[in-house]
């Protein structure tokens, strides 16, 4: 939360939602109370309810550098498309990079009158404009050679079967005979 890298944030909270996590019922038992509590700023900001309006809030404030969620998922709503079409519309109002320029994507490119479509275009170029934005600001920080080579090289990535399985096993060995 603090670097306001919403991309990261947003594949944490994916991560702890996942069907093979959540069903990690004990372990969750015994997670003290004090580290459930900081999730739940993270569950606040990236909760799905209202089009993630609480993550597209933050972003109308956010100061770069920042990273925006970039992924696909959730497609921009019907209110979105229409806060998108509309010319007073901030550029922050895109958050969901890939997804809601795709749905920009999917308008008509003229209007009924056979006019350029104005309000696409204007649209589109505020949120390109956020992204190159994100993309000039630099974060001050440095760069840990462990950690780096460990994100790079040796990060363990497991399929969803996998997953289960050793799901399935932590709760098992957790279980008292």
């Amino acid at each position: 939360l603090e670097l306001l890298n919403f991309n990261g944030l947003m594949a944490v909270y994916a991560a702890l939602n996942l069907q093979v996590v959540q069903r990690l019922k004990a372990t969750w038992r015994d997670v003290p109370e004090r580290y459930l509590k900081k999730l739940e700023p993270m569950e606040h900001l990236m909760n799905q309810r209202a089009n993630f309006k609480n993550y597209r809030k933050a972003l109308e404030t956010a100061e770069p550098p920042f990273i925006p969620f970039q992924g696909t998922t959730p497609p921009a709503s019907l209110a979105s498309a229409r806060l998108l079409r509309s010319p007073t519309a901030t550029p922050t109002l895109r958050s969901f990079l890939l997804g809601d320029l795709t749905g920009l994507e999917n308008m008509p490119d003229k209007t009924e009158s056979g006019a350029i479509n104005f309000q696409k275009m204007v649209a589109i170029g505020r949120a390109l404009k956020m992204l190159q934005d994100c993309q000039l600001s630099r974060y001050n920080l440095w760069e840990i050679e462990p950690i780096m080579d460990f994100l790079v090289h040796d990060i363990l990535v497991l399929g969803e079967e996998e997953l289960y399985k050793l799901s399935k096993h932590c709760e098992l060995m957790r279980k008292p005979l």
